[in-house]
């Protein structure tokens, strides 16, 4: 198996379609990163309210007839976050199937593992799970410096002060 896996580029009599497809990853990827941080400026995160559901329906079928103002922007980054899940899936496949060097057999396994987390911290956080909370009431109090209050504790260590406690 000389001249496989040890460039970019494919060898002739091979096809190209891995390094098409990780350029899809890729972009796939930069997309996420983008509308990720649409939905996080646009506070739109928590317009869709159930994970892995959209308002009941299955992910795939939600009807673009629905999708407007915030919902757009928070589905869209969950379809594309399955698109980067997906894909990172089958290159990991292709890569344990045909490559020989173990460190990159390695990170291909890492990466996977990362996109794996990445996506269950996000369905974690919409369902409530993670957080203190699935509302979107403000929640000032979280946000304000250690000591600002003379005594070096924040407001959430206070149950006075605390409205969850």
């Amino acid at each position: 198996m000389a001249g496989r896996g040890t460039g970019i580029l494919p060898v002739s009599g091979e096809s190209g379609w891995p390094l098409a497809f990780t350029a899809v990853a890729a972009c796939a990827t930069f997309l996420l990163i983008f509308v990720g941080g649409l939905v996080t400026s646009l506070r739109a995160g928590l317009d869709v309210p159930d994970w892995p559901n959209s308002f009941g329906y299955l992910m795939f079928f939600y009807p673009l007839s629905r999708m407007s103002g915030g919902i757009y922007f928070e589905h869209s980054h969950r379809l594309l976050g399955t698109l980067v899940g997906l894909t990172t899936l089958v290159l990991v496949v292709y890569t344990l199937a045909r490559e020989e060097r173990r460190w990159l057999r390695l990170f291909a396994l890492v990466a996977l593992g990362l996109v794996v987390v990445q996506g269950t911290l996000g369905g974690l956080r919409v369902t409530g799970r993670l957080t203190l909370s699935a509302s979107r009431r403000p929640m000032p109090w979280r946000y304000r410096s250690a000591g600002r209050n003379g005594s070096g504790r924040t407001p959430i260590h206070r149950s006075a002060t605390n409205p969850c406690r």
